[in-house]
């Protein structure tokens, strides 16, 4: 069960005065599907991949129904499992689909952008697809703050530890 505060420490709730919240969704938007539009400036070839194979298959997406969020930063050295493990074990609670992180950018974009490096991790589980972190990121090639936001997709077992010097962002369904 996901706890109101998080005293672990790899990571911290942060924000727990903002309310996040999404509504019931359908499940039919895909982030390979808004390349051309201004919701990311870049789209990783991951997502692209995905999204062909899933059309292939006739995939289909589960709707979600009306979903609270919170935001964790990271405080401690750690993988991309370490940090949502933290939060949650049962990883699969913590994930949500590829309309609903569409959605918190549309609606809470302003969350995204926190610093000289600004990246937000968010967990992603599709129908037959194993989970996966997947990265917004606020920034330029050279490294400096942008109002653009990119987006790009790792497996969760990639074993980078990530320094606390740059702290990452997770934000995970709760509540």
């Amino acid at each position: 069960m996901l706890t109101k505060y998080n005293t672990d420490p790899l990571v911290q709730r942060i924000l727990e005065e903002q309310t996040i919240i999404i509504g019931p969704l359908d499940g039919v938007r895909r982030i390979a599907g808004l390349a051309g539009q201004n919701l990311f400036a870049h789209i990783d070839i991951a997502f692209i991949a995905a999204f062909k194979e899933n059309a292939e298959k006739k995939t289909v997406n589960r709707p979600t129904p009306q979903t609270n969020f919170e935001v964790h930063e990271q405080v401690g050295e750690a993988t991309f499992k370490s940090l949502f493990a933290k939060v949650n074990k049962d990883l699969k609670k913590l994930a949500v689909t590829e309309d609903q992180l569409i959605e918190l950018v549309e609606r809470y974009r302003s969350l995204f952008y926190f610093g000289n490096y600004s990246v937000t991790d968010l967990l992603l589980a599709e129908s037959g697809v194993d989970l996966s972190v997947v990265t917004i990121y606020a920034k330029d090639e050279l490294g400096k703050t942008s109002t653009e936001l990119g987006v790009y997709r790792n497996p969760i077992e990639y074993s980078l530890v990530h320094s606390v010097k740059y702290p990452r962002r997770i934000m995970v369904p709760c509540c």
